[in-house]
């Protein structure tokens, strides 16, 4: 068994302190509770009240769970939902095309990879289940920021390093803003050896019912093997695949 840490241990045991009969706890409630000393559970109530994991009551000075665990459950329901929903358009794409096929959620900066079809094809990728990616230098990224609001695009922008993984990256915030442009003209992004040398990815944003980006999915493979008949026969798929899920979660069709 790995080591355990024990303050994040701890902080664990405070979290899961508090439920529908105690909602509210004070500093010494929680020391007590837990036998610690007041300053250990001070300090760790502090913290995760400055992660907004706990807030403070103000008027009776006791702490109950924060605004983050809302965000992050909305996060983990959200992508379970278009995890089931989305499994069987991949795997079709999956039989249909035979290279990988990822879906990807986001949050906040990144895109995560939530479920994947790996094809066998010689080709190590970037991509892993639970890992997150850069969204401006891979094409399952432009094609959820092509489809988010400006201002959260501006945001986004604001607060990342546009590093260059290869030579082929998009680091200029201008040059990304009229690529993203066509993203949505078109209903597609390519990204084309720009997060990892010979991989070419092929990607359709997932959308709610306001036509806002949830996630999406892409195909993806050796850039040898994408000749312009098959990136044709992957960008028609692959709109297709995150057409119907994003149907099957709700987008209106009569305002597509």
């Amino acid at each position: 068994m790995s080591k355990l840490i024990k303050s994040i241990e701890k902080a664990c045991l405070v979290i899961e302190l508090f439920d529908t009969s105690e909602y509210e706890l004070s500093n010494q409630e929680i020391s007590e509770k837990l036998n610690l000393t007041k300053s250990t559970s001070y300090g760790i109530v502090k913290t995760l009240e400055s992660r907004k994991y706990l807030i403070q009551n103000p008027i009776n000075k006791k702490f109950m769970l924060g605004p983050r665990f809302l965000e992050l459950g909305f996060f983990v329901g959200e992508t379970f939902d278009i995890k089931k929903i989305a499994s069987p358009h991949i795997q079709n794409v999956f039989d249909d095309v035979g290279e990988t096929v990822h879906l990807v959620s986001f949050s906040q900066k990144e895109a995560i990879y939530i479920d994947k079809r790996e094809s066998t094809n010689s080709l190590r990728m970037y991509s892993q289940v639970g890992k997150s990616a850069p969204l401006y230098c891979t094409g399952v990224g432009k094609a959820i920021l092509a489809y988010l609001d400006d201002h959260e695009v501006e945001s986004i922008l604001n607060n990342i390093d546009m590093a260059a993984f290869t030579d082929k990256t998009i680091t200029n915030r201008g040059t990304l803003k009229e690529e993203l442009k066509a993203v949505r003209k078109n209903g597609f992004a390519i990204d084309d050896e720009e997060i990892e040398t010979g991989l070419c990815c092929i990607a359709a944003p997932i959308l709610n019912q306001n036509r806002i980006a949830i996630g999406s999915v892409s195909v993806a493979g050796s850039k040898s093997r994408f000749d312009s008949a098959k990136k044709e026969k992957s960008i028609k798929l692959i709109k297709k695949s995150a057409y119907k899920i994003s149907v099957e979660l709700g987008f209106d069709v009569e305002n597509k």
